[in-house]
């Protein structure tokens, strides 16, 4: 084995907590029903898009109204990326080994790029990850493998 890619929420972390958090805040300021942590577990995997569309399905919201409500998510979700987000058990111990090993490492999140980049840095700032790509404008969000293949060009090992 040369390299590693991860996904971030659910894999490396337990975000959970903060995403709903997050999610809430913004339905609450928008007059939406909130959603419990068991029903996020439910819509998140698919990047924000997907989960605010999840978050008020069968309201009739429009367009422009889920493209307010991501933005306020997106940007709720940078100011509260820290507050119950945890790294799951084992997993600095993983990343430490895995770079004694010499083993690359790199992040494939359909969180956005900002977002990954900041979360990665605040819990994981004594590991060197060899790539990290977040979700980005223009950029097809997993499964599609686009990203997982630039990942691999970059980390100059076979797919």
């Amino acid at each position: 084995m040369k390299a590693v890619i991860f996904d971030l929420d659910g894999t490396l972390l337990d975000t959970i907590e903060d995403i709903a958090d997050s999610m809430n805040h913004v339905l609450d300021l928008y007059g939406f029903p909130r959603h419990s942590i068991a029903e996020y577990k439910l819509f998140v995997g698919d990047g924000a898009a997907n989960l605010v569309k999840r978050s008020v399905s069968g309201s009739g919201a429009s367009d422009t109204m889920l493209g307010q409500l991501e933005e306020g998510y997106r940007a709720e979700y940078l100011k509260r990326h820290a507050d119950k987000t945890k790294p799951y058990d084992g997993i600095p111990e993983l990343l430490a080994a895995l770079a004694d090993r010499g083993i690359k490492k790199a992040v494939l999140s359909n969180k956005p790029h900002d977002s990954t980049e900041k979360v990665i840095a605040h819990y994981f700032p004594n590991i060197e990850f060899d790539a990290v790509i977040g979700q980005q404008p223009g950029r097809p969000i997993k499964p599609d493998p686009g990203s997982a293949l630039e990942i691999v060009g970059i980390l100059g090992v076979k797919k």
